[in-house]
């Protein structure tokens, strides 16, 4: 990649076998589009628990909230 001003307001930007011309203003548009996507497509590991544990710790939820027991709450801390 490679951009060169070609004037005041003018920047030529070479990519692969893509020429473009244009404005400052667009440039740092596409800068904009560019950075913004970055890590957007990034796919992140998600932990996951089976049906059985979930159901576990909703019972322990709701059993929890309906007693008098003050301690903090597994699943969210509060």
């Amino acid at each position: 990649m490679r951009c060169v001003k070609i004037s005041k307001d003018y920047h030529k930007i070479n990519v692969k076998d893509i020429e473009l011309v244009l404005e400052r203003s667009e440039v740092r548009h596409l800068i904009q589009i560019l950075d913004n996507s970055i890590d957007v497509g990034r796919i992140e590991p998600v932990e996951t628990i089976s049906k059985e544990d979930y159901m576990n710790m909703i019972a322990k939820a709701k059993q929890d909230a309906l007693s008098d027991n003050d301690e903090d709450c597994d699943m969210c801390g509060s």
